[in-house]
């Protein structure tokens, strides 16, 4: 391997994050450099099997009750704790949360959040 081998940066065009000329550059450099070559096959390699390694064992989700109770911390400690667990990996849930912590933020700025 030469010594300015792009390697972040053939991870960038495996990404698609490359245009016009940066990525003509990286494709001739593919076509002449073995080892940036089995860089990005083994990258793409990599990026196939790393979901199924990395994806947690599929369950249900929680209510939109329990979410709302979770943003309100409502919850007690071991709930709270498998929400905590499902919302890292499920970007549906995820999202739901997010959209309750807003309601929350938009309902105090007009004062009409009562907290008890």
């Amino acid at each position: 391997m030469e010594k300015e081998c792009p390697r972040v940066e053939v991870l960038m065009y495996l990404d698609g994050e490359l245009d016009g000329e940066e990525k003509e550059d990286i494709e001739n450099h593919l076509k002449e450099c073995e080892t940036c070559k089995e860089h990005k096959e083994f990258a793409e390699a990599l990026s196939v099997i790393m979901p199924t390694i990395l994806e947690p064992p599929k369950e249900d989700c929680p209510s939109s009750l329990i979410l709302s109770l979770y943003a309100n911390e409502c919850l007690d400690k071991e709930t709270k704790r498998n929400v905590d667990a499902h919302i890292l990996y499920c970007d549906e849930c995820f999202k739901e949360l997010l959209v309750f912590e807003k309601i929350e933020e938009e309902l105090r700025s007009e004062g009409r959040f009562k907290e008890e």
